[in-house]
């Protein structure tokens, strides 16, 4: 009996499994997951093209503590408050993000001064949207899944979403939370620079925490050490 490849593959997925974690849905502002927000907001998805940026505190993102987040989508709920459904295809949109040094609170009214150099586009064309009503605070189903995922290390600053969207046939109302020295602010309007408040969409992050390149380090070194050890132990008892 060769039981080699039988503890090769028992020793990569001991590494894969030590690697992995599992993803987390973090909703900020935090403490909203099932609160509905104070407020609402259609500047997102409307009937004119729109470019809507927020930046979110790092803080919001503890829980990865020395990890990296490998985010690989968001979504947002519509306002609880409205009767309103959408179901359709939305003809365009692109987001964008980064990090950045600039504070929620103090943003500056020009998209670009509130994004970082390690700007990726995780998401751009055509998207579908199939949301309906329900009790508030609505379910979470406005989604768009990254087609490139970003890599979000929160010591390297707080987190920046620039989103643009083409002109739709209705206007979205969307659950938005309104408070001043919180998590969350804006940029919106249609051209190179906006309107800037606090208000925050509520947003849940799809989060999967990423070991550290010095620990990725150690399991391969160990995967190294401890697989020569397993065969010859497995030599002298089955071969």
């Amino acid at each position: 009996m060769n039981i080699k490849p039988l503890l090769l593959a028992l020793s990569l997925s001991l590494t894969y499994v030590a690697l992995t974690e599992a993803a987390e849905q973090i909703v900020v502002p935090g403490g909203l997951a099932n609160t509905e927000g104070n407020s609402a907001s259609a500047d997102l998805f409307r009937t004119s093209a729109t470019t809507f940026q927020h930046v979110f505190a790092a803080s919001e993102f503890a829980f990865l503590g020395a990890a990296t987040g490998r985010i690989d989508g968001i979504s947002f709920r519509l306002d609880g408050d409205t009767g309103q459904g959408f179901t359709g295809i939305w003809p365009g949109i692109s987001l964008i993000l980064s990090t950045t040094a600039q504070s929620p609170d103090s943003l500056s009214p020009h998209f670009g001064d509130n994004a970082g150099p390690d700007s990726v586009e995780v998401y751009g064309g055509v998207l579908g949207i199939f949301a309906q009503g329900g009790t508030s605070p609505r379910l979470f189903q406005i989604t768009i899944p990254f087609t490139t995922p970003f890599f979000y290390d929160p010591s390297r600053g707080n987190l920046s979403m620039i989103v643009f969207t083409s002109p739709g046939s209705v206007s979205i109302e969307l659950d938005a939370q309104l408070a001043a020295d919180d998590s969350v602010g804006r940029v919106f309007g249609d051209g190179l620079n906006g309107a800037v408040d606090t208000l925050g969409l509520v947003t849940r992050f799809d989060v999967t925490p990423v070991p550290e390149p010095s620990t990725i380090v150690l399991f391969l070194i160990s995967a190294v050490v401890v697989l020569p050890v397993l065969l010859k132990h497995a030599k002298h008892r089955f071969f």
